[in-house]
């Protein structure tokens, strides 16, 4: 089934996907790093000065849709993580029902991220039981961040609930949805928020797989995180497409991805030369930065 799976999300022409936030992806690599003493103190201030509504001409900007780099959506992370044997762990994922405390429309979407992630990660180990909350919580949120109607959530979510023990019929539905979803962002220059969520879903992708069971013994598993490297490169290239400056959330977000960035080219570096003692110190660097980064943005 993963076999089949791989070959359908992997024929797709992915630019974006949203099913109402479960899974999110819109829209080459540089060489090591050798300085290995970087300073990746994260700052944990978060500024008050972000509202609940929204800021037209922050997050609707006008961009060449062609300038934009290709990512993955979660489901294909998960999928090639799930294909390296990646094993399942019901305490990673973040709790649903946290969603209500967040009151800032920036951490609204990165959460629908997470939780996009989230939900893709039940789906893929078959933990059919937990899958329900997320889908609701994914409703709501993407209600109160402007996502609600793009997609005919309801219509979507039923669809989603029926199939939850097909994952070939999940990817296909998601594939529909996909269509409508690029002709969204393009008619309404909304690459940024998709970027945002995106952002989201993909730390804590990372933070699912990095923290899997046995993956210290998993030689596959480590390199195909360090090939996250690609995504990482193409996220801040896509960032700077937009004017964010007057944004510190956004800016903090940049200097998140770009911290993960460079300790995925430490360990790409290391998993090239097949270092073993180096690469399992280096991805408990890369988990560390990623915990840190994961818990900047979880509202308890």
């Amino acid at each position: 089934m993963f076999a089949h799976l791989s070959k359908i999300i992997y024929g797709m022409k992915i630019q974006s996907l949203i099913v109402a936030g479960l899974l999110f992806s819109i829209f080459s690599c540089s060489g090591p790093q050798e300085d290995h003493s970087l300073d990746l103190t994260l700052d944990s201030t978060k500024s008050t000065n972000e509202t609940k509504e929204i800021n037209d001409d922050l997050y609707f900007q006008e961009i060449v849709p062609d300038s934009i780099q290709p990512l993955p959506s979660p489901l294909q992370i998960v999928m090639r993580f799930k294909q390296t044997g990646m094993k399942y762990d019901h305490r990673l994922p973040y709790k649903p029902e946290n969603l209500a405390n967040a009151d800032r429309y920036f951490d609204r979407l990165i959460l629908n991220g997470f939780l996009s992630a989230d939900f893709v990660y039940l789906v893929a180990n078959k933990q059919t039981g937990e899958c329900p909350k997320y889908i609701k919580a994914l409703r709501d949120n993407s209600a109160a961040i402007g996502f609600g109607d793009i997609v005919n959530t309801e219509y979507n979510i039923k669809r989603i609930e029926s199939n939850l023990n097909n994952i070939d019929s999940i990817a296909y539905i998601a594939s529909e949805i996909q269509m409508n979803t690029d002709r969204y962002f393009r008619e309404n220059n909304d690459y940024l928020r998709g970027l945002i969520v995106f952002s989201g879903a993909w730390i804590e992708t990372l933070y699912l797989v990095i923290n899997s069971p046995d993956l210290n013994d998993n030689f596959d598993a480590v390199r195909a995180i360090s090939d996250q490297l690609d995504v990482a490169n193409h996220i801040l290239e896509n960032f700077q497409l937009f004017k964010i400056d007057s944004s510190k959330e956004i800016s903090q977000l940049k200097q998140h991805i770009q911290s993960i960035k460079l300790r995925l080219e430490i360990l790409h570096d290391y998993t090239e030369k097949e270092d073993l003692v180096m690469w399992k110190k280096e991805l408990d660097n890369l988990k560390n930065t990623v915990e840190s980064i994961r818990n900047y943005y979880i509202i308890q």
